[in-house]
């Protein structure tokens, strides 16, 4: 387990306990959420960069991919 800490600003940290106790978790757990969700959206994001780098390859339908494989002997 990795422990990360950080100085909050009182106000900040105020913030956090009232979205905690809004949320009903304890702030390890809400803050812990809410990393995990940054870091998904940010693998989404890189997905999606990704997918548009790619958007003007051919593109083939699994029965052609399947009927070229049977044709070099691969499958």
């Amino acid at each position: 387990m990795t422990t990360i800490t950080f100085d909050a600003s009182e106000s900040l940290a105020q913030e956090l306990q009232y979205f905690a106790h809004a949320n009903q978790k304890s702030l390890n757990a809400f803050l812990v959420d809410a990393l995990q969700t940054y870091l998904n959206s940010e693998e989404d994001l890189d997905d999606l960069a990704l997918i548009k780098t790619r958007e003007n390859e051919p593109c083939s339908s699994l029965e052609d991919v399947v009927m070229r494989l049977k044709a070099n002997g691969k499958i």
